[in-house]
């Protein structure tokens, strides 16, 4: 997303709250996670494997049906470059399940974030006696997202990922998207727990004990989200990869 953007939806979501999320610094976690996935360079790896296969089939082809040098030149370069845009695909869904467990990772820190902003806006509303405004749970966690995570998630891999970052910074963003409709009743639901004769202690140990369980269900969240992502991808290798056995088959009958 746009910063532009990121700043439209957190500001809807911050219109009744009214919490200042530039005290919640997750930049030094961020950037931690952000090593985590440059290390073991995910993008590389995911794509790396998809993209050099077809060379490596092609040349096996044209030895078994013992093309001529030419032939097998032309070939070899013809089929993978007929093959280059199915292997994206299969390369960016295997990119999707590699950073999986990082993601999650990052949910955590936006749950985590989520409590400290709630907390501190259930204690200046006492301090101000301000019964008319309540600040909801997944609004906060909504201008956690807008204004903490998501941003300093983009000006990290910026920096960390010049070349790649954008893609991973937009990946991570579908996947709050996704996060925010999915888990939008399980906030809701934590805050209809809360009664009106709970003293503030008693109720956030309760939002404490719910957001608890939460991290504990969030891989299964995230497996979730990640299908969704994947699944236009999929459906896309099925159509572009019968149109790639096509062409194969056009180039094997040419040069054979």
């Amino acid at each position: 997303m746009r910063k532009a953007k990121l700043q439209k939806l957190g500001n809807e979501a911050n219109a009744q709250v009214r919490i200042d999320y530039s005290r919640y610094d997750v930049e030094e976690g961020v950037s931690t996670l952000a090593d985590a996935l440059i290390i073991p360079l995910y993008v590389a790896r995911s794509l790396i494997v998809p993209v050099l296969l077809p060379i490596v089939v092609a040349i096996v082809v044209a030895i078994l049906f013992q093309m001529s040098v030419v032939g097998a030149i032309f070939y070899v370069l013809l089929a993978w470059v007929s093959a280059i845009p199915l292997a994206v695909l299969v390369g960016l869904i295997l990119l999707l399940r590699r950073i999986g467990e990082d993601v999650t990772t990052l949910f955590h820190v936006a749950l985590d974030t989520t409590l400290l902003a709630y907390e501190d806006a259930q204690k200046l509303r006492d301090q101000a006696k301000e019964a008319g405004r309540k600040a909801s749970l997944y609004q906060v966690f909504q201008g956690v997202t807008y204004f903490v995570i998501l941003p300093t998630v983009h000006k990290v891999l910026a920096r960390k990922l010049p070349l790649f970052g954008w893609l991973l910074a937009h990946i991570i963003d579908r996947v709050f998207s996704s996060l925010l409709k999915i888990r939008q009743k399980d906030f809701e639901a934590i805050e209809n727990e809360i009664g009106e004769e709970d003293t503030p202690e008693e109720a956030m140990g309760k939002v404490n004990s719910r957001i608890g369980k939460l991290k504990e269900s969030s891989g299964n969240t995230i497996k979730v989200a990640m299908r969704v992502l994947s699944y236009p991808l999929f459906v896309a290798c099925v159509f572009i990869g019968s149109i790639t056995a096509l062409l194969e088959l056009l180039w094997l009958s040419l040069f054979r």
